[in-house]
């Protein structure tokens, strides 16, 4: 089964780790930084999973549109959304609005990520 898995992140080093860390237990990795490539490529690949940071810099869709979208969209896909604004009241509240998967808040270990991408993957259907 392949295992597609986006990564929306704008740091570019922890990008970067993500991909390496994920690609070598398995999974098929597609990356960006911006928000509406991040939407290109859902159309296009259709991953299972998104791991979303919220905050994305020099985008002008942000990480709080492709979750909406991506919801609306393709409410198959999970979305584990990643944030360093996850004690923010308001940002949590506003983000689950959109019912994602998951909530966490950085830093997440690349372990406890890949335990829940299991999960994910191993769901059926």
């Amino acid at each position: 089964m392949v295992r597609k898995l986006l990564i929306v992140e704008d740091e570019l080093p922890q990008l970067s780790s993500q991909k390496f860390y994920f690609e070598k237990r398995g999974f098929e990795v597609f990356m960006t930084t911006n928000g509406d490539e991040a939407l290109k490529i859902i159309e296009k690949e259709t991953p299972k999973a998104v791991v979303l940071d919220l905050h994305l810099k020099e985008s002008a869709v942000t990480g709080l549109d492709v979750l909406k979208q991506t919801t609306e969209n393709h409410p198959d896909i999970k979305l584990i959304v990643v944030t360093g604004y996850g004690d923010n009241d308001n940002v949590r509240e506003t983000c689950m609005k959109y019912k994602p998967y998951l909530f966490l808040s950085k830093p997440v270990s690349l372990v406890e990520l890949k335990n829940k991408l299991d999960d994910v993957f191993d769901e059926k259907g």
